[in-house]
């Protein structure tokens, strides 16, 4: 069922505003979807307050939440025009869609390189004589270091790539803004490589060319995703090793709300904030990660790192065990954690060496009995 009225405003709107045919498609799509709810063909009049939150509240029982609020965000341009032209009120207080935040995930540059390679296997010449693995690894490459729309990259001229690599006298089809990306050597010498101009056009169709995208994506084994992926991917790596702000001017954007839809934290911020390292691994055993433990193995004379699990250590043999450490056997004790529990006995030999004796401070009060044990248990950190 479909609404004349809205939808010549639909019509009258994306003239007024140039605004492209998918984002009228959209609109369309909405404004259909309402008329489907009222069961009859949509009004101007029928856009009231009560009436469209009506429709959102049923609209989430059917759809996520954020496909309601891209659905409410169109009703409401298509209601604004319409009262603009006094076909109806303005919009007051409409029922509000919490629209999650976005957690975009980007490929890895390991993922990438078997995007390239998947490109590199490709053998096939499409009906209009372009060379598949030319052309899909140099679109690839060109995606990912410009962070150009795909219906940029298509219209991308020669006269407009600089022997440099850089691009100039673009201006981004979605939002006319002016943008200069650069292309690696690597790339030019692959588009130079390409017939036509502009170089990087599909000239087929677009059912087409995703069908050997398709094919690419599961020869490489990632996860799905357009081209759009290697623009998320590349906003990642610059938002990760040049911040944020740099990232917002590879995507083309002038402000900063839209990139949290592309770079995936992740990837950009590795480390996620941790609380300390919990130790406590029984009921009835507090362990501490010290380097007395490592004192312990140098004034027991020991040579050779012991086992982490429950080496025993008798006063007996601890003095047989007396030769002096070296700094690199010292270095090599000092450079591993241990842990020591709280309720061990210590024993160390009577006759140390100097510096074995400077250690003993570093020790808890032990009484010294005979034998003893200690017990070392590898801390895994």
């Amino acid at each position: 069922m479909t609404n004349t009225i809205l939808l010549d405003c639909v019509a009258d709107y994306a003239i007024e505003r140039r605004i492209t045919a998918g984002s009228e498609y959209q609109l369309g799509r909405s404004v259909r979807l309402f008329a489907e709810w009222l069961q009859r063909d949509a009004l101007p009049t029928d856009l009231t307050d009560r009436t469209v939150s009506s429709w959102l509240r049923d609209l989430e029982t059917t759809h996520a939440q954020r496909t309601v609020a891209g659905h409410r965000g169109n009703l409401l341009m298509v209601w604004r025009f319409a009262a603009g032209r006094s076909l109806c009120e303005y919009p007051g207080k409409v029922r509000r869609e919490p629209k999650p935040r976005p957690t975009p995930i980007a490929w890895t540059t390991e993922e990438l390189h078997r995007v390239l390679a998947a490109c590199d296997q490709l053998t096939r010449t499409s009906r209009h004589g372009v060379d598949l693995r030319v052309y899909f690894t140099a679109i690839t490459r060109a995606a990912y270091e410009t962070g150009l729309r795909r219906s940029d990259l298509w219209r991308l001229r020669r006269s407009q790539i600089r022997p440099d690599g850089r691009i100039v006298g673009l201006r981004q089809h979605k939002t006319g803004n002016p943008i200069t990306p650069q292309l690696q050597p690597e790339t030019l010498a692959l588009i130079d490589n390409l017939n036509g101009d502009p170089p990087l056009n599909w000239t087929g169709s677009d059912s087409v060319f995703y069908h050997w995208w398709a094919k690419i994506i599961r020869a490489a084994n990632v996860r799905s995703g357009a081209l759009q992926q290697l623009r998320r991917t590349g906003a990642t790596y610059i938002a990760r090793d040049a911040g944020e702000d740099e990232a917002t001017a590879y995507l083309g954007h002038t402000t900063t709300e839209m990139r949290r839809h592309y770079i995936d934290r992740s990837i950009s911020t590795p480390h996620a904030p941790q609380p300390p390292r919990l130790q406590y691994s029984g009921a009835n055993a507090m362990k501490r990660t010290a380097i007395i433990a490592l004192a312990l193995l140098v004034v027991c004379g020991c040579t050779k790192q012991p086992s982490p699990i429950n080496q025993s250590v008798t006063k007996e043999q601890s003095a047989t065990q007396q030769p002096r450490l070296t700094d690199d056997q010292l270095f090599r004790l000092f450079s591993t954690t241990w842990v020591l529990d709280y309720d061990a006995t210590i024993a160390y030999p009577s006759n140390a060496s100097s510096d074995q004796e400077a250690l003993k401070g570093m020790l808890w009060s032990n009484t010294i009995q005979s034998p003893v044990t200690v017990h070392f248990v590898d801390a895994g950190i």
